[in-house]
């Protein structure tokens, strides 16, 4: 295969310094534009293409040496499915969000339903997964309510400054609109005080002076997730080997096609006449030598296929497929709902790992979500507010100083075996204490198990009243000393 390897600018993270920035220098937007285009944008529409199963056999030129042969393109989706395995395992499951403090706790819930955050976060995860990163928008509606989106990392880059924090200097989304033959390009530059809106040619080249808009939020309004510390997608790394096993695969199929079409060599014989073979679809072989003692024969020419070869070298880019995407082979025999849950659990520790990093840097996006949200929250509060009671007012604006200390919680999407689960857990009754069993049985607020075994001894026990009042009302005898009906 001759893919060509990913060129050292194709995933740099951009940065400059603070103090040289201008936010009304178009020169110096266009500048990262061109950049992004040309050397980041190839590496993610590549990673795009393996996702959708359009994989670099495809655009493999000459891949027979005669255009007679069979030249079968096999297409295997491994892209796909190491990113929906990633997606599903940490995503499958709702992020769950609580904070301490009642009214932000309500205030969380509310915004994550507004914007259907369980979909949202979901389709991030696919992005990370895809192509390292993930870029979201949080903005303000018409109406006017705090809103957040995906944005596509193909038009999408956030530049950072160069201090250690790394903090989000400004944003670009770019793209173009047709109209008809004519083309327009639209760039957005997100501050931390303005949202510059520019209209462009379609190579963003020429810029026009800009519309711009206040940033309430008082940061930068998207947040770039990162997939791990290298940005690197979840397949990204297994390229090579999803290549080597379609062309594989594709050869084989070459072969049966060219079998079947494969050469008939007639030697020493007079076959007979071309339609009498074909009416009787047997061939008479006559020797053309009578002294000749080499008796005729006939045989197809073709190359000899080492199928147990073949099938060993297939099996081992399968398994090394799964071995460096840190993914589980589902159609393993021995990965079946058989093992005991110490025994899964071995086989998707690498898997774990992966998902905790994962998991870590998901979460300090979802932070900032919710940091920039509250900024906005203060605002209105205050304007809702400078007119009645400070003490309330000063009450929510400390509550929204707390959103940091939200607690964001990740559930693995996992198979579980509950008959076991449930045996360690009895077992454990009495010897460890009684939160640690019902963290084991995935319970998360043991209050309001008490509180339903409660209510069901109380119902319980007024049946038992019902049917004893019951049984004694039939009973009862009558003042005449009948038996009452």
């Amino acid at each position: 295969m001759t893919r060509e390897k990913f060129n050292e600018l194709a995933n740099v993270v951009y940065k400059i310094p603070s103090e040289t920035f201008n936010p009304d220098d178009a020169e110096v937007i266009s500048s990262f534009i061109s950049d992004h285009s040309k050397n980041q944008v190839p590496r993610l529409q590549i990673l795009k293409k393996y996702y959708l199963n359009d994989n670099q056999i495809n655009r493999e030129d000459n891949r027979v040496s005669k255009k007679e042969k069979a030249d079968n393109r096999l297409n295997h989706n491994m892209g796909k499915y190491v990113s929906i395995i990633m997606q599903g395992y940490l995503f499958g499951v709702p992020v769950t969000y609580q904070n301490k403090d009642d009214a932000i706790d309500a205030k969380i819930k509310e915004f994550n339903n507004l914007n259907d955050e369980e979909f949202v976060n979901s389709d991030l995860g696919l992005d990370c997964s895809r192509y390292g990163r993930a870029y979201e928008l949080v903005y303000i509606d018409s109406i006017p309510l705090e809103r957040f989106v995906k944005l596509d990392p193909l038009q999408t880059f956030v530049v950072y400054d160069t201090s250690v924090e790394a903090n989000p200097l400004f944003s670009v989304r770019y793209y173009t609109i047709s109209t008809g033959d004519e083309e327009t390009g639209y760039v957005e530059v997100c501050t931390k005080d303005t949202i510059y809106f520019y209209k462009t040619d379609a190579e963003f080249a020429e810029f026009e002076a800009p519309d711009k808009k206040s940033n309430l939020f008082g940061a930068v309004p998207v947040i770039e997730y990162m997939n791990n510390g290298e940005r690197t997608g979840d397949y990204e790394g297994i390229l090579d080997l999803i290549d080597a096993y379609d062309a594989s695969q594709s050869n084989i199929a070459n072969y049966m096609d060219d079998f079947a079409d494969a050469y008939l060599v007639i030697q020493g014989a007079i076959v007979g006449k071309p339609e009498d073979i074909n009416k009787t679809r047997i061939i008479n072989l006559t020797n053309s030598n009578p002294e000749s003692t080499v008796l005729p024969k006939a045989e197809y020419i073709y190359k000899e296929y080492d199928a147990p070869g073949v099938d060993s070298h297939n099996n081992r880019l399968v398994t090394d497929m799964h071995k460096f995407s840190f993914t589980p082979d589902m159609s393993d025999v021995n990965f079946s709902g058989n093992a005991t849950g110490e025994a899964m659990k071995w086989k998707i520790f690498a898997l774990n790992q992966i998902i905790v990093n994962k998991q870590r840097l998901f979460k300090k996006g979802i932070i900032r979500r919710l940091t920039l949200a509250s900024s906005v929250w203060k605002i209105k509060n205050q304007v809702s507010t400078e007119s009645g009671n400070e003490d309330s007012k000063q009450e929510i604006q400390t509550s929204l100083s707390s959103i940091a200390q939200t607690e964001v919680k990740f559930g693995f999407n996992i198979p579980k075996n509950d008959t076991e689960m449930i045996d360690n857990a009895i077992k454990l009754i009495g010897f460890m204490p009684d939160e640690y069993v019902y963290m084991m049985l995935g319970v998360e607020d043991k209050n309001e198990i008490i509180k339903m075994l409660e209510e069901q001894k109380a119902r319980l026990a007024s049946e038992e009243v019902n049917e004893y009042d019951d049984h004694f009302n039939k009973n009862e005898v009558s003042d005449d000393g009948e038996e009452s009906k």
